[in-house]
């Protein structure tokens, strides 16, 4: 977890991708615990929960492919607001289709090209992108994707 001085969009984007990969560290950190008291044990059973995971996991997504690579292009030296124009009409026409369909983003499909910003396809990534091989994971991973979007 790290902090974003002045902007909390990113915050909330990127712990939701750390909370989604270290989620089984959580689970068996509180496991682990001689006497966890009630809300400990809480915090496992919602670290289980798939609708849970589902929605850190989008938001851990939209780190990873949009407001992390925005935020490493705004902070470029050089870019202004005029300057962003393009990139802000490129952000537009991605958010229009994936409201429609989000496959390509679950797909890892980048907002920018990696010429202008790259994705950092780290361990973090990696998770985010893996298959669960649950059914039932999957469709409600799809649909929170659409309420996100």
């Amino acid at each position: 977890m790290v902090t974003f001085t002045g902007n909390r969009v990113n915050i909330l984007c990127y712990s939701a991708a750390a909370v989604y990969y270290h989620r089984n560290h959580i689970v068996d950190l509180i496991q682990s615990l001689p006497n966890p008291n009630q809300l400990l044990r809480s915090i496992v059973v919602d670290a289980q929960e798939k609708a849970h995971l589902a929605e850190v996991r989008a938001l851990g997504i939209v780190d990873e492919m949009v407001t992390g690579p925005f935020w490493r292009l705004i902070s470029q030296q050089g870019n202004n607001i005029l300057s962003l124009n393009h990139h802000l009409l490129n952000m537009k026409i991605h958010f229009e289709r994936w409201s429609q369909d989000a496959s390509s983003l679950l797909e890892g499909e980048a907002l920018f090209s990696e010429d202008i910003v790259e994705v950092h396809k780290d361990k973090l990534y990696e998770e985010l992108f893996r298959e669960s091989g649950d059914d039932e994971f999957q469709r409600i991973d799809r649909v929170t994707y659409l309420e996100y979007l």
